[in-house]
């Protein structure tokens, strides 16, 4: 048999034998599920909420792609505002459904009072006082069924879960009509349980049980913050139920034979029960005395704690003490230490210490002192700045002046080159002698007249080149000579002089210059700067700083680890005496409490001869009358299960291709705004 069939059997049995004979005080317990089934909701509820606030529609295995999901959006009163089917997803649809248009085969009303007054959500926002949610249920969708010769609509059956979550600091007292509350130290998670269309469809077969069509949740609330509400609507525990009439009518009647006969086994341990009671009563005596005796030990331990604990402190304090001198003499300044403050303290002075700039400050010392030396001596540096620049600015005055007048001159270029020309040409037959003494000379000729007519003819060509090439050479050099006597003649014209240190003058009052003095003056010192920090003696400094800070912070974490060690022997103590002084009161407790214990324990054993007594009450009354119940109704009971069953598995769809899912489930998200 399926596993939903071995369900809905065990819980319209349970149903029948609790709520049938007990009343309401089992009523509470029958609609709980067990632990599988509850977590197996919770798994269904989460990924109910994970879906509809995330938007992602993936299956997973309790929505496997063989179940047709159908997402329901409603507004805080529970009428529809749109819905989603997996159908459509699946198939790429982006399609959903107007709240007018649906058609569900549940309708929700959900209902929301404080403190007895009908209230919206909003309404509810940061109010005090005691909240109750409603939240009821109607099936719309039956079919007409012959039971027992008359025909009687029979409802599909659903089973509707609520799941929700509410915190401790909003929520208290949280109670649910039919379902269960876990608490898991900050927050309420709460599983409510309805049937809607089960009662209809029981008819009078079991009416001594209240099927819940409602879930009701209770709690008190401070500063409310309404909280989301998601439900899950399902037939498919009964659509797919194989249900054998006659092996269920058979297995309910055993049933019966065993409960009987437990109940009796149940009469048997009562009574043994009693008698062992009756031993604990005569031995809760004697632990009364020795409990008298544990308190009082424990009294005169606890006594000495207190100059244990101030002889702890004074040492923690004088080591303290001890410490803040040993690093004020050290030259970093802190406040006292005490219990409290001394980790803090000692690692601000360690990330002090750590962060300090040896190099930084040598550089800074270095500067410090170039610069006052510079200051001190800032008249003769300014003078050997301003020689400097003078001689720089006069030699690019005199430069410019003498290419200006270069330029002059070499204007006139020409003009001087015929003066010279004229003056060269006018000796042109000296020139020549001398051209032809020379060669004559070189041709170890003696006698010239002497020669014959080619000879003196070769000579002469030879002369007349000469006389040329020596012309041009002279007028060349002559030229060159002139064009820098000329030069050189204005320049030393007193008046060119007197324009050449008018402009040195006027240089040297310009800012161009003046910032050149002074950026001259900076570059010096800045090199004696990084000459003097670069040097030896300067680096050796640094080298011995950074020793030393390294050592004064290795020194400060050795302190803290000391005073840390002595600290956890101090926090010992403090933990040893306090034990000891909730040992001691709690012993007085103990000690004040056995009187009322073993009054319990004498009034528990009265009790329990009682309850044996209404135990063998309940075998006589209760049980001989359930078997007449279930022999008069069980087979009418499985009548209407199978046609139950029937009519939900006809009814397995919502959207039309649903047909080809094996069943389809209804995720309800309420929502808290109005």
């Amino acid at each position: 048999m399926k596993k939903s069939t071995k369900i809905i059997t065990s819980a319209v049995t349970a149903a029948a034998l609790l709520l049938g004979v007990s009343g309401a005080v089992y009523a509470s317990e029958s609609s709980k599920l067990t632990e599988n089934e509850t977590a197996e909701l919770n798994e269904i509820a989460e990924e109910a909420e994970e879906t509809v606030d995330t938007g992602s529609y993936e299956m997973d295995e309790t929505f496997s792609m063989d179940d047709e999901v159908a997402y329901v959006f409603t507004n805080y009163d529970g009428s529809v505002n749109k819905v989603m089917d997996s159908i459509w997803i699946e198939d790429g649809n982006d399609k959903t459904e107007d709240g007018s248009e649906a058609k569900l085969p549940v309708d929700l009303k959900v209902s929301y009072k404080l403190d007895g007054v009908n209230v919206t959500p909003s309404e509810l926002e940061g109010k005090d006082g005691h909240l109750k949610i409603t939240c009821e249920f109607t099936d719309n969708q039956y079919e007409m069924k012959d039971i027992n010769g008359k025909e009687e609509k029979i409802y599909v059956p659903y089973l509707a879960s609520l799941v929700t979550v509410m915190d401790d600091e909003t929520y208290s007292n949280v109670k649910v009509s039919s379902g269960k509350v876990t608490y898991d130290g900050t927050r309420y998670a709460i599983l409510g349980l309805a049937f809607p269309g089960l009662s209809e469809d029981m008819g009078d077969a079991i009416n001594s049980i209240d099927i819940p069509n409602k879930i009701e949740l209770e709690a008190d609330v401070k500063d409310c913050e309404p909280a989301g509400l998601y439900l899950l609507v399902s037939d498919s525990i009964f659509s797919n139920m194989d249900l054998d009439t006659d092996t269920e009518v058979g297995k309910l009647t055993d049933a019966m034979g065993q409960l009987s006969d437990a109940v009796k086994q149940l009469m048997d341990g009562s009574s043994k029960l009693y008698d062992g009671l009756g031993e604990l009563e005569t031995g809760a005596g004697q632990i009364s005395d020795g409990v008298n005796r544990l308190s009082d030990g424990l009294n005169q331990i606890d006594a000495n704690s207190a100059a244990l604990n101030d002889g702890a402190l004074q040492v923690f304090n004088a080591l303290l003490s001890t410490a803040t001198q040993q690093i004020n003499a050290a030259g970093v300044s802190v406040p006292a230490l005490t219990v409290d403050n001394y980790n803090d303290v000692i690692n601000g002075a360690i990330n002090q210490i750590s962060g300090t700039d040896v190099a930084g400050m040598a550089r800074s010392q270095v500067e410090a002192g170039v610069k006052q030396y510079a200051n001190e001596h800032a008249s003769e540096n300014i003078a050997a700045a301003t020689n400097a620049a003078r001689s720089q600015v006069e030699a690019q005055v005199k430069a410019g002046a003498e290419a200006q007048v270069r330029a002059q001159v070499e204007a006139n270029r020409g003009l001087i080159e015929q003066q010279v020309r004229a003056q060269v040409e006018g000796n042109k037959d000296a020139i020549k002698a001398q051209v032809k003494d020379g060669v004559l000379a070189a041709q170890g000729i003696d006698d010239y007249d002497a020669l014959d007519d080619d000879t003196k003819a070769a000579i002469d060509a030879a002369v007349d080149a000469k006389t040329s090439e020596t012309i041009e050479s002279m007028v060349s050099e002559n030229v060159d000579s002139a064009v820098e006597a000329k030069v050189n003649e204005v320049l030393n014209n007193p008046e060119t002089q007197a324009a050449i240190a008018s402009n040195i003058d006027a240089a040297m009052g310009s800012d161009e210059v003046k910032a050149g003095i002074q950026n001259g003056i900076n570059d010096k010192i800045n090199q004696a700067i990084n000459e003097k920090y670069n040097s030896a003696e300067v680096q050796s400094q640094i080298a011995a700083g950074n020793a030393k800070v390294s050592s004064g912070v290795q020194s400060l974490r050795n302190l803290q680890n000391q005073l840390n060690s002595y600290a956890q022997f101090y926090q010992g103590i403090q933990t040893y005496t306090g034990a000891v002084g909730q040992a001691a009161a709690g012993a007085v407790q103990l000690k004040d409490a056995m009187p009322e214990f073993v009054q319990g324990v004498e009034a528990l054993r009265n009790g329990q001869g009682q309850l044996s007594d209404g135990i063998k009450k309940f075998d006589e009354d209760g049980i001989e009358e359930l078997n007449g119940v279930v022999e008069d109704n069980v087979e009418g009971l499985a009548e209407r299960f199978a046609a139950m069953t029937d009519v939900a598995a006809s009814h397995n769809k919502y959207d039309e291709a649903g047909s080809e899912k094996n069943g389809v489930k209804f995720i309800y998200k309420v929502s808290v705004s109005d």
